[in-house]
């Protein structure tokens, strides 16, 4: 899978994306908690290429490799 980079104030985040999915609109079983690991969940309206109400959401699971502090 791809790697993701999520660059905050003086540090570097990087993610190894490990699932992706469409999902129904009003699925909220699809969006996990864990308390002992972070992942990161990026969702946008699906399609993408469509005008108005969207039923379905594409989903992008990455769980984090690593953590690096800027100078």
């Amino acid at each position: 899978w791809s790697k993701l980079y999520f660059r905050k104030i003086h540090r570097t985040f990087t993610y190894k994306i490990y699932e992706t999915k469409v999902i129904d609109a009003k699925d909220n079983d699809a969006f996990p908690f864990f308390e002992d690991h972070e992942v990161l969940m990026i969702y946008t309206c699906y399609p993408v290429n469509t005008l108005g109400h969207k039923t379905h959401r594409f989903l992008v699971y990455a769980e984090k490799t690593g953590e690096v502090y800027d100078k």
